[in-house]
């Protein structure tokens, strides 16, 4: 394992040996870069997104960053999940990736285009002011249940060869018998590491 992805794999996973241990107070970034088309869970059609992580010890924020169109030049609104990430440690036994408990702090939603009104009455009441960040932990927004209902999202990831991909969303992720059983179809490249 390269030590540049240390502080990723040190909240992922609960086998890494103590080499792994990353500096104090370090986050790594990891980005999808481009625009990606990737279907986020059952029932999704293709979302078009830009999503970067910040993982650091033990905090980790996900921004997905939403579009209208394939090559991500008419966005529509933008989630941010904040939280705290830790190896699930549920007894499932993976080859090639491990499970993650996300103890959810907050999720934020902002409308970035008028276009994404629609969509965006999922979302707390619904209403919202283009371009202003609003907390809707305490509603559904998107994929995403109040945080009342389900303070923890248990997910799957993979790091291998510089990329960092999460799984396939189940329609219960609030539990780790909802952890999904297959990773989704684009990942985020490791960007950098810095204090």
């Amino acid at each position: 394992m390269m030590q540049k992805y240390s502080v990723a794999l040190f909240l992922l996973s609960s086998v890494l040996s103590p080499s792994h241990a990353a500096p104090q107070n370090s986050v790594s970034e990891w980005s999808s870069g481009a625009c990606s088309s990737v279907a986020i869970g059952p029932g999704d059609e293709l979302s078009h997104l830009q999503r970067v992580y910040l993982v650091g010890q033990p905090g980790l924020s996900i921004q997905h960053k939403y579009y209208a169109d394939a090559l991500c030049k008419l966005p529509l609104y933008t989630l941010v999940i904040q939280g705290r990430a830790e190896p699930a440690g549920e007894g499932r036994d993976y080859a090639d990736h491990v499970a993650v408990k996300v103890t959810l702090d907050r999720v934020l939603f902002t409308l970035d285009s008028p276009r994404g009104a629609t969509l965006a009455k999922s979302c707390a009441d619904g209403v919202f002011e283009v371009g202003v960040q609003r907390d809707v932990s305490d509603s559904a927004c998107l994929f995403m249940k109040p945080k009342a209902r389900c303070g923890t999202d248990f997910d799957i990831v993979k790091i291998k060869d510089g990329v960092m991909t999460t799984g396939f969303r189940t329609a219960d992720m609030c539990s780790a018998q909802g952890l999904p059983t297959r990773l989704q179809s684009a990942g985020a490249a490791y960007v950098e590491q810095f204090n």
